[in-house]
């Protein structure tokens, strides 16, 4: 009688190191697989049969699709579990089934012995489904009710959570089937060894699935490292202004940049990452939970404590070895005062949701109170560039003047109120227009004009702005429309649907707009971004009107789809606001520089009038 051959029991992490591979088609590096340290409770709770959910909240190059497929490995070829994975589309549960899975069979020899099909055309063997010896493997999108349908597993994984719908298969006439997470947990029904993994880059704050999975789980555990100077354990933090931790540098030069303990205020290297990493942890610091390996929990006294049945982890861009601290600085200065990117770095460099300034947090009193000595007579020094928003009303126009300096320094000039009948032709030519040719005294004895004017076009007299812009385009005269949406303040080419018109207009951001201006309205230092406003020439409400919108949050018919926007309460006046965006937007379209702007107004031997030259090019 021949002896009975024993499996030699691993954790995930143990056969990932003995037996996973990085396919040369999906990796950056090929060979060898290596569990990070940070990685190692990570997969484990993965691969842990007292874990019942995992979810990890995380960024950008952190090794998370990796390790669900190592896990997927693992339990296939060493616990014979069923599992189901799915991907917000079926293209993307397409790739993932091609360049990830199909290629680690063929770089893993020990998951062939359990896949005799994996070379070869079979029905065992079809992109979404691959039937192993003692288990089976289901690759879905998860757009579509049906994907969940007729499938029983012990263990259904999602990757990128935050990109699926809120409601799966909902549309305006059918009420959907409910969530992701809640049909994947239902696929695992009556198996005794029940499990959910989740993760996904989160995306903004109140909208994330992610973000709302983390907030239910018993343990959220972020990574500490222990200060190589004190012993003290932090929690990895990019830290920020004013903060005592995190990473700080230099006058902008990411290259000097290094960690602050806030235990004793040593400066930590980057070349430290590898020894700081290894003898990191994770912790709950609210629930005095600590984990090294993702398998046995402590107290932070070191009591070991009962398996938790839901955890969390919340990894970030800092804790991987494949990424400098000077890269995710220099990502931060390129970002932080444009919303768009600042989102992006948010998102996928910190692992964080994104969460907009609301009107609500600008305090427009405090605005008035900070403004200074200049006006539309006697502008600052500083100023180089000039442009003009327009809002049109029907018995109006509402003019506000922005100077600009270097690095978008920003100077309010003032603000005209002009009293017409605008559905006129003639009071476009003779109000609104000589207005616009307004020239600014400089203090170095040069008078500017408005470069740019970037004009309403959907204030009623629509056709009367068209006319106007198509005359003077040659003047700077840009017709815009603002519209909501994630979309770029201006974009490079005019809208398609204005050439009919025999008209250049151009769809203005204005959601985007708004979101810059807000963040720069926040700014209380100045220089780059930073936006300053005269004691005199601003109407009575204009503080109140440029800070009256708020940013909200609805849901889209029966798909829940979250969806922001930025709300004017009723009765309030927002032309303050949205000229400023008209001159923002004017100023983007542009394309001037700054700094050559502002070195050819001051120098005097040249005797060149910058914005001449800038008008002959652009005209």
């Amino acid at each position: 009688m021949s002896a009975i051959q024993r499996i030699e029991p691993l954790t995930a992490s143990e056969w990932a190191d003995k037996y996973f591979y990085l396919s040369k088609e999906s990796s950056y590096i090929s060979g060898r697989w290596v569990t990070l340290p940070f990685q190692i409770a990570i997969l484990n709770s993965m691969g842990c049969d007292n874990i019942q959910q995992v979810d990890v909240e995380k960024s950008a190059r952190i090794g998370y699709t990796k390790m669900l497929l190592a896990n997927m490995a693992y339990k296939a070829e060493h616990k014979k579990r069923k599992q189901g994975i799915w991907f917000p589309t079926d293209g993307d549960a397409k790739e993932f089934s091609k360049v990830e899975f199909d290629n680690m069979v063929r770089d893993v020899p020990c998951v062939q012995k359990v896949f005799p099909q994996w070379d070869s055309k079979s029905p065992k063997n079809t992109i979404d489904l691959k039937q192993l010896i003692g288990s089976t493997i289901y690759i879905k999108g998860g757009r579509s009710g049906k994907n969940y349908r007729r499938i029983s597993v012990d263990e259904g994984l999602i990757d990128e959570l935050d990109a699926f719908d809120r409601n799966i298969g909902g549309t305006e006439k059918s009420g959907g089937e409910g969530t992701a997470s809640g049909l994947v947990w239902k696929r695992t029904e009556g198996s005794a060894f029940r499990k959910l993994i989740r993760g996904s880059t989160p995306t903004n704050e109140g909208e994330s699935l992610i973000s709302d999975a983390v907030k239910e789980a018993d343990c959220i555990f972020r990574r500490f490292w222990n200060c190589p100077e004190c012993g003290h354990g932090f929690e990895v933090n990019f830290g920020g202004k004013g903060k005592g931790y995190g990473f700080k540098w230099i006058d902008n030069d990411p290259e000097t940049t290094k960690y602050l303990c806030d235990g004793c205020g040593c400066l930590i290297e980057n070349s430290q990452l590898t020894e700081l990493d290894k003898n990191g942890f994770w912790y709950d610091q609210e629930k005095d939970i600590k984990t090294i390996d993702g398998i046995e929990f402590v107290t932070g006294s070191g009591s070991k404590i009962a398996t938790p049945r839901h955890v969390a982890y919340r990894p970030w861009t800092a804790l991987s070895p494949f990424t400098t601290w000077r890269e995710i600085v220099s990502e931060w200065l390129s970002a932080h005062k444009d919303p768009l990117k600042l989102k992006t770095f948010v998102n996928t460099t910190l692992g964080e949701t994104y969460e907009v300034i609301s009107g609500e947090q600008i305090n427009h009193q405090a605005l008035s109170e900070r403004s200074e000595a200049y006006g539309i007579e006697d502008i600052p020094d500083a100023v180089c560039y000039i442009t003009a928003g327009v809002d049109t009303q029907a018995d109006r126009f509402e003019v506000q003047y922005l100077g600009w300096g270097v690095g978008k320094e920003c100077w309010v000039l003032g603000y005209r109120i002009l009293y017409c009948d605008t559905t006129q032709q003639s009071s476009w030519d003779d109000v609104l227009h000589v207005e616009l040719k307004r020239k600014f005294k400089h203090p170095v004895g040069k008078a500017l004009a408005v470069s740019f004017s970037g004009i309403d076009t959907g204030g009623g007299s629509t056709q009367q702005a068209y006319n106007y812009c198509k005359d003077n385009k040659k003047n700077g005269a840009l017709a815009l429309k603002g519209k909501e949406g994630d979309r770029p303040i201006i974009p490079l080419r005019p809208s398609r649907n204005w050439k009919s018109k025999g008209l250049e207009g151009w769809i203005v951001g204005a959601d985007t707009a708004k979101t810059l201006i807000y963040r720069r309205l926040d700014n209380d230092k100045p220089g780059e971004g930073y936006i300053h406003f005269p004691k005199e020439g601003l109407p009575e409400g204009y503080f109140k009107g440029l800070t009256c919108e708020k940013r909200l949050m609805k849901t889209a018919g029966r798909t829940n789809k979250r969806i922001y926007y930025w709300y004017t309460p009723s009765g309030a006046r927002n032309e303050p606001l949205d000229t400023f965006v008209y001159g923002l937007a004017a100023l983007e379209h542009s394309g001037v520089d700054l700094i050559y702007a502002s070195v050819a107004l001051h120098d005097d031997e040249r005797k060149v009038n910058i914005f001449e030259e800038m008008g002959k090019q652009n005209g």
